[in-house]
């Protein structure tokens, strides 16, 4: 069977590896059940939203994690750069 962004395993495997990639982490499976739980139960800082995404800065280990959470998947997506700064699209007219 393979595997799709729709499966939690795809997403948990993506976002270990983009902790180790982007932050120089070693995230354990309980540490993606972590953060999704702390996202879940809003015990982290909203950073914005956008489309079906909302975006969380996460403490962790003396970093600040942003994760990407799915509202559809109910689940974090993937963890975007150090530094990346989220921008609130303007609504309304000029």
């Amino acid at each position: 069977m393979v595997r799709t962004a729709k499966d939690e395993s795809y997403s948990r495997e993506h976002v270990i590896e983009r902790a180790r990639e982007r932050y120089g982490l070693t995230l354990t499976e309980t540490d993606y059940t972590t953060l999704n739980s702390r996202i879940a139960a809003e015990d982290a800082e909203r950073l914005g939203e956008e489309g079906g995404d909302s975006f969380w800065g996460v403490p962790w280990e003396g970093e600040m994690l942003i994760c990407v959470w799915s509202n559809a998947l109910k689940r974090v997506t993937t963890l975007l750069p150090p530094g990346t700064t989220i921008r609130q699209k303007r609504r309304g007219k000029k």
